[in-house]
């Protein structure tokens, strides 16, 4: 996938480049796992929703829909100009609710957005609505500069390897309880 050469927001460039926003698909991963990164969700979301945030580089949803049947079928296509539009975040798995930088109405300063779902997967009625009028008010909201990246990576790989330890040992002691069992 190519990455747009949409301009990014400058507080998005500067989280990014001060290692506040997600680095890599494993800080994807851990947001998914672990989602007390964000304290509080803002008064947008509904009941349980928690926001997971894409790493950069980021592409435009023209070039995800080329790969993924999701954005013509159900992300309310009509509604935005998909070259420009750049996924940066969702509601986490399987939620199915893209949140979008949407630059159809000033390129140097996007509005967000999120899909809404109609309710009814087969009715395909979804709607794109306006989180907040700019990137810094959705930063802002999040409390995005207040967020510890690097303790979450740390406190994350010692989950991964804590579990990967416990996987080890379980593995060896059913290995143990066959060989025992060996005449």
């Amino acid at each position: 996938m190519q990455p747009t050469s949409l301009p990014l927001p400058k507080q998005l460039a500067d989280l990014i480049e001060a290692k506040r926003w997600p680095l890599s698909g494993d800080d994807v991963n851990m947001q998914n796992l672990r989602p007390y990164l964000i304290d509080s969700p803002p008064a947008w979301t509904v009941g349980g929703e928690r926001i997971v945030l894409y790493p950069s580089p980021f592409s435009t949803v023209a070039d995800y829909a080329i790969h993924e049947s999701f954005w013509e079928e159900f992300a309310a296509p009509t509604e935005i100009i998909g070259g420009l539009a750049v996924p940066i975040a969702d509601l986490g798995i399987g939620a199915d609710a893209p949140i979008i930088l949407e630059y159809r109405d000033a390129r140097d300063s996007p509005t967000v957005k999120r899909l809404k779902w109609s309710g009814d997967y087969r009715k395909h009625d979804n709607h794109w609505i306006q989180l907040t009028p700019s990137f810094d008010s959705f930063a802002e909201g999040l409390d995005l500069w207040n967020v510890d990246w690097e303790a979450a990576r740390i406190r994350y790989r010692e989950v991964l390897a804590r579990d990967e330890a416990r996987m080890q040992a379980e593995a060896e002691r059913k290995w143990w309880q066959a060989w025992k069992k060996t005449p």
